[in-house]
C-alpha cells in the first residue's frame, strides 16, 4: 500500500505543478480507478480550486469527497447510499481537521491555523490524498 500512496500523492503533486488546480491534482491522481474519464474529471472539478473560487472549503478537500463519493455510491436512485457517503465524507473531514486545524481555505492560508503559520497547497494535496488512501483499502 505505501508504494501505491506514495506514487499517487506524487502524481496529484506533479498534477498541481503541472497547473491543475488543487481539486484537479487530488481527483486526477485518481481517475483511472473509477472509469471516469480524464477530461471529465478535469472539467467537473475545475470550479472548486482555491475553495470553490472563494477560499471556501479547500479545494484539496472537495476533490477529496469527490472521490469519496465515487468510491461509495451505488450511481442507482433506488439503492440509496447517500447516508453511508456522508458520513465518510464527515470522518474524512474531521482527519483533515486533525491535521491543520480546518478545512477552509482561508483559514489555512492565513497565520490563524494550529500551525500559527499558512499551510501550503501541496501539503493540504498530499494530506487529502493520504486521508482518501485510507478509505480504498476498505
Amino acid at each position: 500500500m505505501e508504494k501505491l500512496l506514495k506514487t499517487r500523492v506524487d502524481k496529484a503533486i506533479e498534477n498541481y505543478k503541472s497547473g491543475m488546480n488543487c481539486s484537479q491534482s487530488v481527483v486526477m491522481a485518481y481517475a483511472d480507478l473509477f472509469g471516469v474519464d480524464e477530461k471529465t474529471m478535469f472539467m467537473v472539478s475545475e470550479g472548486f480550486g482555491a475553495g470553490m473560487g472563494m477560499r471556501s472549503v479547500c479545494g484539496a478537500v472537495t476533490g477529496m469527497f469527490m472521490l469519496l463519493g465515487l468510491k461509495n455510491s451505488s450511481g442507482n436512485p433506488e439503492i440509496i447510499t447517500k447516508a453511508q457517503t456522508l458520513k465518510l465524507v464527515n470522518e474524512a473531514a474531521q482527519k483533515f481537521k486533525d491535521e491543520n486545524g480546518t478545512v477552509m481555505c482561508a483559514e489555512l492560508k492565513s497565520n490563524d491555523n494550529i500551525t500559527g503559520k499558512p499551510v501550503n497547497c501541496m501539503k493540504c494535496i498530499e494530506d487529502a490524498c493520504e486521508i482518501f488512501e485510507q478509505y480504498l483499502s476498505e
